[in-house]
Order: structure tokens, then sequence, then C-alpha cells
């Protein structure tokens, strides 16, 4: 079967069409403007001639048609199991683009290097996400014969392209990265991923779109108030990718006044549905907004404490609901540590408070086998999901690229790892990374103040951070316990 986003008779979707597109059925009962789209089920049971159905209503409430060369309709396959797994698994966007319907995009968009550049994106994502192929930065004629001949004909039949990468999307629960992760943070290994086939939005269409990522309240720190990120003209992972400098969402408002307005609405509309933080990824194609994600937003266990305390104060949580909001190690780990900026090298942006100290390491397969000698810092342009071994393993992160919303630092806070992300000044080099003028060998020490986003030669030792949540949730504790 496949399940609409308006479907209503699901006891409890998310053990059906996972936390993506539980979110999906969520924000459209809530009027929110969703791209359209259905949902195929966790552990694979639907087949072509019903996706073929549902793509034929969601073509016809848009006014297009899956493959047809002159109103094309493109579609994005996204992975979304039951539990959360920011990144590990695969999504492939611009599907239903081939030779012809290309055509048909140029001239409804009057832009021929946008629809080229859409292509060209799809043709990479196939390659490497469907096909496992290795690619450099291939032109669109060099990668569609690269693709050609793996695939034949196919490479321009737009539903044998789709059938293959459901069934990639689908495979994805299995990969390495994966596995990795759910090891990592205790999940179980059986269950399997939906997959939801929705309808493109164009982040990249030209200078009054954009994409971006947005938490209703602080993840670092729990405080009050929504953050995030905000890439214009760009399209689907950018941001999270961590590939560019992205404008903190604190500067939206100026950019788009009236979406922003739009969006904090539903981003109380969303708190209040969940009860709790949401992380929102959002588009906005030639000045519409188009909401594509919502899920409780991973955060540290600080951040987690301040939220419960917080949503007891706001009466929308007991005070027993908020004591269980708290993890375990909120209450068993040292308190945060913060150094005072005097010395630092450079600064990048705080992403995941605490501070770390250990050797330099370039490579993630190096830290696994440097961190059996002790403590490790992983330096990187970018992290990726294929980075997750080496991260887990590290006791900071610090990259030179990337914002708030990055990979890096949401896998960072969601493990309670200190992280610096969006370092510019730090450039990385054969077995070296310069500071400015200084150059620093890998298993030279470096400390990050993942608070502050301060970079540190040597070893730096800093303050005790009060914590003043930490008093009431102890009272609580007292109190049940008399």
């Amino acid at each position: 079967m496949i399940y609409p986003f308006d479907h209503d008779h699901l006891k409890d979707p998310t053990l059906i069409v996972g936390g993506k597109g539980r979110s999906l059925w969520a924000m459209t009962s809530m009027g929110l403007p969703i791209p359209p789209g259905f949902t195929l089920p966790i552990g694979g049971a639907w087949s072509m001639d019903e996706v073929r159905h549902g793509l034929a209503k969601v073509g016809a409430t848009l006014g297009r048609a899956f493959g047809d060369p002159g109103a094309p309709l493109l579609v994005s396959v996204r992975s979304g199991a039951a539990q959360s797994m920011p990144g590990m698994m695969d999504t492939v966007l611009n599907v239903g683009l081939t030779s012809d319907t290309l055509k048909g995009l140029s001239a409804m968009t009057g832009d021929e290097g946008f629809a080229s550049d859409s292509y060209q994106r799809f043709l990479h994502q196939f390659a490497t996400t469907v096909l496992d192929l290795e690619t450099e930065d291939e032109d669109l004629e060099s990668l569609r014969r690269l693709i050609k001949g793996e695939i034949g004909d196919a490479l321009d039949d737009p539903f044998a392209l789709l059938e293959r990468t459901i069934k990639a999307v689908y495979a994805s629960w299995n990969s390495d990265r994966a596995a990795h992760y759910r090891k990592t943070v205790g999940l179980e290994e059986s269950g399997g991923t939906a997959v939801t086939v929705q309808a493109m939005v164009f982040g990249n269409l030209n200078d009054r779109s954009g994409t971006g990522v947005v938490f209703s309240r602080d993840p670092r720190s729990g405080k009050p108030g929504s953050t995030g990120d905000y890439l214009a003209k760009a399209q689907g992972e950018a941001v999270v990718a961590g590939q560019a400098a992205t404008t903190p969402y604190a500067e939206f408002k100026g950019i788009h006044p009236e979406i922003h307005a739009a969006l904090e609405g539903h981003l109380q509309a969303l708190e209040a549905h969940y009860t709790d933080m949401v992380d929102v990824e959002f588009t906005v194609e030639n000045d519409t907004l188009w909401v594509l994600q919502a899920r409780r937003g991973k955060r540290t266990p600080e951040a987690a404490a301040r939220i419960a305390v917080d949503m007891e104060r706001e009466g929308r949580l007991n005070r027993e609901e908020a004591l269980a909001r708290i993890p375990d190690d909120y209450f068993t780990r040292d308190a945060l540590r913060e150094a005072a900026s005097a010395g630092a090298l450079t600064k990048g942006l705080g992403a995941s408070p605490g501070l770390a100290t250990g050797a330099i390491v370039l490579d993630p397969m190096d830290a696994i086998e440097r961190a059996e000698e002790g403590p490790v810092i992983l330096v990187r342009q970018e992290t990726s999901p294929a980075d997750i071994h080496g991260m887990s393993v590290a006791s900071g992160i610090l990259t030179t690229l990337g914002g708030q919303m990055s990979h890096a630092a949401v896998v960072a806070r969601s493990w309670s790892l200190p992280a610096v992300v969006g370092a510019a000044d730090v450039r990385i080099g054969d077995g070296e990374i310069l500071i400015g003028d200084l150059i620093f060998k890998e298993g030279e020490t470096l400390t990050l103040d993942g608070g502050t986003g301060a970079v540190f030669a040597g070893e730096k030792r800093g303050e005790a951070v009060a914590d003043p949540v930490r008093a009431i949730i102890e009272q609580w504790k007292e109190a049940e316990t008399v």
C-alpha cells in the first residue's frame, strides 16, 4: 500500500510510515504548506503500479505529470525510519529528469541553466547513491555517459529511474553508516525505513529562493527563541551538508519578512502538536514557503533539561513528564566547562558546548586507530554520514565549513560531543592544518570550546559553567522521594 499525506486511518502512523511520514501527515492535517506526495511503508510492501497511481494523484494536484516532456512532475525520494537517524540514510532529489523532461523544466521555469543544474545534481546523486559509482566533478554529459554504461536505455526512462531509486533508499537502512549509528545510539537493528515520494520544490530556482533548517528553541542551551540556518539559491541537503557559509536564521526576517512571520507561526503550532522543541526543514521557492519536514529536535543534555523545566513552567508538561524528558547522562556527566577567549588561535561557531582536548586527526578511519592511544580532535572541511565511524570515537569535532544545522553540529549535539563548525580561518593541508600563519601537524594537540567556538593550541583548562536549571531539577527529584 501507499499512504498519501492526508490519510486518516492509521492507529500508530510512525510504525507504518516512519517519523518523516508521520510528520507530513500531521502537518497536512494542520493545514501547513506541504508539497504533495505519499509514503511507502516500513517493510517494503509496495509495487510500481501503486507508485504510478500515487504519482498521477500528485501530478493532478499540481497540473503536471511524471515523465511528461511538456510539464514534468519531479519528485524527491527520502528515507524515514520510526526513530530519528538524521542524515544516516539516503535521499535523492529531482527524480524524473531525463533528456526529454529537461526541456520541459527549462520551458516551465524559463531558465535553461537552472534546469541543467538540477539535472546534473540528480545524475550525480543517482550515480553515487543508487549505483554506488565513484564520481569526480563530472559535467552533465560525462555523468550521462557514466550512468548509461551501467543501466543503458533506462537512463531516459523516468519510471525505471524512480524504481531503482526507491529500492536504493530502502536499502540504505542496511548501510554501514546507518548500522554504526544505530549501534552508537542504542537503536534496534530490526525495523527498516519507510520511503517518501514528494513533489519537488526548488530553493535553487532564483535569488528569491532558498532552503533552511530552524529549531523552535536553541538546541545547544535550550533557551527560548527560534534559531537556525538559511542558504539562498540552494537546494535540499545543502544546509545539512555544510558545504557553504549559511545565513543565520536571525537575519532571515530581513530577507523574507512575511515568510518569516508565517514560519514562526508554524513553529509554534508544531511545538504545541509535539509538546516539544521541533526541528523544521523548509524551502522558499520564488517567495513561496514550503515546509518539508518537522521532528523533535536533537539537543544537548543541558538543552533537554532547560526545555523540560521551561515547558513545565509553561504548563505544557507536568512534573513527571518533564523529569522523564531529561536524559540520564545529564545527571552523571561533569559540569560543562568554558575557556576564556584570550589566547584563542581562531574562532568558529560553537555548535555543541564543552571543552575537548586531543590530537589532530584529519581522516575518520585514522581517528579510530589513534583514539586507542588517547583523545583525538577530528578536523574536516565538513562531515558527512560517511564519517560517522570516526566521529563516534572523537573527543571533539572541528570543521572549516558549515553552520549550526550542519551534519557535524547535529550529530555532535545528539552525542554530547564538543564541536566547533565554520572555522573559516582553518585550512586543511596534507597531514597538517594551517590556522593563520601557524602550522599544526597531525598528532599535535588542540583544544576546542564548543560553547564559544574558540580554538586553542595545546591543552586549555576552563572554568565550570553554572547551570541554572540543575538546582530546580534536584529539588524536583528530592520531592519525589519524600
